[in-house]
C-alpha cells in the first residue's frame, strides 16, 4: 500500500524541492512543453513483436510486483525511486508515427517526477517504471501498436512494477472502464474503474485532471454566492443497475438531483 500512496502523491504533488542533479537529470529538467514535440525519433521495428497479455486481473502486489526492486539503494533503503523511460517520437520502418503528440497533461507529470526527490536515473535502482508512452486519452492511440511499443521497452517484464496513467478509456462513443491498451501485469493509475476492472490494492484510482480547473473561477459564499449544487457527476454509459439504485436514492433524498 505504501507504494501505491505515493504513486497517487506523485500525481497531487506538483511542486518539487530542488537538489543537486546528475546531467541526465539536468537534461531531463530542461523539458517544457514548448520542447514536448521537438522530441529526438525513435524509430522502432513492430514486425513479429507480440503486444503484452491483457490485464492480468488476478493483480495483487504480491504475483505481479517484484518488491525486492524497492529500497535496493543502501544509501536510502525507504525511498521510493522512480525511472522515467526517456522521451521520444516513436516511428516505424516506413517512418509514420507510432504514438500521437504528448499531451500538456502528461508531460507536466512526466516534468514534476523528473524533478522530484524520487526520481533516479538508474534503471537497476528503480522501483517503479514509467512507460513513455502518452495514455492517458485512449481516443488517441492504436491499442494494438501501443501494445506492441509497450513490449520493445527495456525493463518491461511483462508490465511489472510499472505504472500507466488513464484518464478517459475506451473509445468513443462505446467508452470502456479501463485503458484496454495490452499490459499485462502493469499497475493503472485510471480514471474510470468499475467494480468489474479495477484490480483492489493493485490499481490506483484517480479523479481525471484538465488544466481548465486553473482557468475556472468559482465565486465562494464569503462574495454573496449560495449554491445549491456543490458537485456534478457525469456518468455516460452507466449500468442498468446502478441507474436503479441511484434513482431510489434520488426518490428518498430531495437534495439528490438525477438529471
Amino acid at each position: 500500500m505504501f507504494i501505491i500512496l505515493s504513486g497517487v502523491a506523485i500525481i497531487v504533488r506538483l511542486r518539487w524541492n530542488f537538489r543537486p542533479k546528475s546531467n541526465e537529470e539536468i537534461m531531463m529538467a530542461t523539458l517544457r512543453i514548448d520542447s514536448a514535440h521537438e522530441l529526438p525519433v525513435s524509430q522502432v521495428s513492430l514486425d513479429g513483436v507480440l503486444p503484452p497479455d491483457k490485464a492480468d486481473l488476478n493483480c495483487k502486489m504480491y504475483n505481479c510486483f517484484d518488491i525486492y526492486r524497492c529500497g535496493s539503494d543502501e544509501r536510502h533503503p525507504n525511498k521510493l525511486s522512480i525511472y522515467l523511460h526517456p522521451l521520444s517520437q516513436y516511428t516505424d520502418e516506413t517512418g509514420a508515427s507510432i504514438t500521437s503528440s504528448l499531451s500538456r497533461e502528461f508531460v507536466e507529470m512526466y516534468y514534476a517526477i523528473a524533478q522530484s526527490e524520487y526520481y533516479t536515473s538508474d534503471p537497476e535502482n528503480a522501483c517503479i517504471f514509467i512507460p513513455p508512452i502518452d495514455m492517458l486519452n485512449q481516443n488517441l492511440l492504436n491499442v494494438r501498436r501501443t501494445g506492441q511499443l509497450l513490449s520493445t521497452l527495456p525493463y518491461w517484464n511483462r508490465g511489472t512494477n510499472h505504472l500507466i496513467f488513464n484518464f478517459i478509456p475506451g473509445t468513443s462513443p462505446d467508452y470502456s472502464t479501463a485503458i484496454e491498451v495490452p499490459h499485462d501485469k502493469a499497475i493503472v493509475a485510471g480514471g474510470g474503474f468499475s467494480h468489474w476492472t479495477y484490480r483492489s490494492k493493485f490499481d490506483v484510482s484517480i479523479p481525471i485532471y484538465s488544466p481548465l480547473v486553473k482557468e475556472t473561477k468559482v465565486k465562494s459564499e464569503s462574495e454573496g454566492v449560495i449554491r445549491k449544487w456543490i458537485l456534478i457527476s457525469s456518468q455516460t454509459k452507466i449500468h442498468a443497475e446502478f441507474r436503479q439504485e441511484l434513482q431510489t436514492l434520488a426518490l428518498s433524498n430531495p437534495d439528490f438531483l438525477l438529471l
